[in-house]
């Protein structure tokens, strides 16, 4: 695993991607003490404040692998597992479909994943995986349904964001392993235990924009990673 550690970027989805581009190594890792133009699912603006986690990883899917798409579960687990390590307690953190962690109806972190498209009939030829946790300090989110709050605010204070970055590089490239001994089946599982409001009322959002909506019991989520509703 090769490394990269920045006082400042953009952001490190842009550099991994650029990495991965120019023939990087699978498992290549790039964080940053600081971000200028961090960004989060839907092109959404991620803030990327000193102290935090800003983590990004290249995978480079094989031709033997399962589907590349099953990564934003085995990704999810991996966060939620590196930060359930660091702050020794399992029971308040859960996944918020698809891959947002929520302590306390709060949202401390979340990823993006980055393909460069299908190289060769069935896996892309890299998949660009960015982590954002919120350890020391955290953005407003006035009026959002799951506002963010960082492991410091809600109590963790042991919690550091070299340590979890040194989680996180461990980790990922384990539920990798996992994820292609036993499949799919082996990381849903898991996910299901932990999915946040299961068998509880929940509004989704629909389209890219967000622009309609539907409420009904969340049901879990199905062999192909849907949602039910």
């Amino acid at each position: 695993m090769r490394i990269i550690e920045k006082y400042e970027t953009t952001s490190t989805n842009t550099d991994a991607i650029e990495l991965a581009q120019k023939g990087a190594d699978n498992f290549t890792v790039v964080w940053s003490h600081s971000q200028t133009a961090g960004r989060g699912r839907h092109n959404r603006k991620w803030d990327s404040i000193s102290g935090n986690v800003f983590w990004s990883i290249i995978v480079r899917p094989q031709e033997d692998w399962p589907s590349f798409v099953d990564l934003v579960f085995v990704n999810a687990l991996a966060v939620r597992n590196s930060i359930s390590q660091e702050i020794r307690n399992s029971n308040k953190l859960w996944m918020k479909w698809p891959n947002d962690i929520i302590i306390n109806n709060f949202k401390i972190a979340g990823s993006l994943l980055e393909t460069s498209g299908i190289a060769n009939g069935t896996q892309p030829e890299w998949v660009v995986i960015g982590t954002g946790i919120n350890v020391t300090n955290h953005p407003d989110g006035e009026g959002m349904l799951y506002p963010p709050n960082s492991l410091h605010g809600l109590g963790f204070k042991e919690a550091t964001r070299d340590s979890l970055i040194q989680r996180l590089n461990v980790e990922l490239p384990r539920q990798i392993d996992l994820w292609r001994e036993f499949g799919f089946g082996k990381i849903l599982d898991d996910y299901r235990q932990a999915s946040f409001k299961i068998g509880q009322k929940i509004t989704v959002g629909f389209g890219y924009d967000k622009s309609t909506y539907q409420s009904g019991i969340y049901e879990g989520v199905n062999e192909r990673g849907e949602l039910l509703l």
